[in-house]
């Protein structure tokens, strides 16, 4: 199935690679490098899903998760928060009401295909998945 997607980086490789990897798969990716950005992305393409950096200029990846969240408009978007800064800390479980997966970087992209067809195929309930590179 080929889903429309926002990634949200203020890496240019990161969304590159994103968007290189999930075109082949038959996606469509629009991308943005801050969370401002990324907002109004969101609101003009209505993606099914949106993978978006923690550490980002603009509003900060968690905080942006919360917003679409809480709004009544997207709170079914489906969303992966990416980080290789925050690995391994307890309160990431704390996102698990904000996300519906969480992967860490640097990941390979059929991890990140196989995130993302858990997720649209609803194998997860609003679990956070870590994904690493083996």
């Amino acid at each position: 199935m080929s889903y429309t997607i926002v990634a949200i980086d203020d890496d240019k490789k990161v969304t590159v690679f994103i968007k290189k990897g999930l075109v082949k798969s038959g996606h469509t990716v629009f991308t943005a490098d801050d969370g401002t950005i990324g907002l109004k992305l969101i609101k003009e393409k209505n993606p099914d899903l949106i993978i978006c950096d923690m550490q980002i200029p603009g509003i900060h990846g968690a905080e942006l998760a919360r917003q679409l969240r809480n709004d009544p408009e997207y709170k079914n978007l489906k969303i992966i928060l990416m980080t290789s800064v925050y690995r391994k800390i307890n309160w990431l479980l704390d996102l698990k009401s904000w996300t519906d997966g969480f992967i860490e970087k640097p990941f390979d992209i059929l991890k990140l295909i196989e995130l993302i067809d858990s997720i649209m195929n609803k194998k997860t309930d609003r679990k956070i998945v870590l994904g690493q590179s083996s």
